[in-house]
């Protein structure tokens, strides 16, 4: 969750406590698409980044499969480095 703090959107755990993103609580921006395909039974995307990432693509028949294998390439980017 995000929250205005002093002026600056700063993110906040779902206790109201302020996450430690960075000193000044600067945040990096980036975008993802998505595209995806089904005919119900298989689930095929291509997930790319416009910051450089060469993107993947998944093809799946099980959906809990198809969603796991998104979520774990959208939660490398939220990894702290």
């Amino acid at each position: 969750m995000e929250n205005l703090i002093n002026g600056v959107t700063c993110l906040v755990d779902g206790d109201g406590k302020e996450e430690q993103t960075s000193n000044d609580c600067q945040m990096n921006e980036f975008a993802l698409e998505l595209d995806i395909k089904t005919n119900g039974k298989t689930f095929d995307c291509f997930l790319s980044d416009n910051i450089g990432g060469s993107g993947i693509s998944i093809k799946e028949t099980n959906k809990k499969d198809f969603l796991l294998a998104i979520s774990a390439y959208i939660e490398s980017y939220l990894i702290n480095e």
